[in-house]
């Protein structure tokens, strides 16, 4: 695993480790994109949606590549 640089020792910050996957739907249509952003333990109709409109630079074009 990575270095968690040095933050077990940050007041106020809890690391915790999984095994579960982590993911996001994406959903990619006409320059929008809805991204459901899923939540541990939670079925995806209760997890946040985030929509994002294509521009020049941004998360649109991270998450489309």
């Amino acid at each position: 695993m990575g270095q968690d640089l040095g933050l077990r020792d940050v007041p106020g910050v809890d690391l915790r480790l999984h095994t579960t996957a982590l993911y996001n739907s994406i959903y990619r249509f006409d320059g929008h994109m809805l991204v459901n952003a899923r939540v541990y333990g939670a079925p995806a109709a209760h997890s946040p949606v985030i929509h994002l409109r294509e521009t020049s630079v941004g998360l649109f074009e991270h998450l489309a590549s």
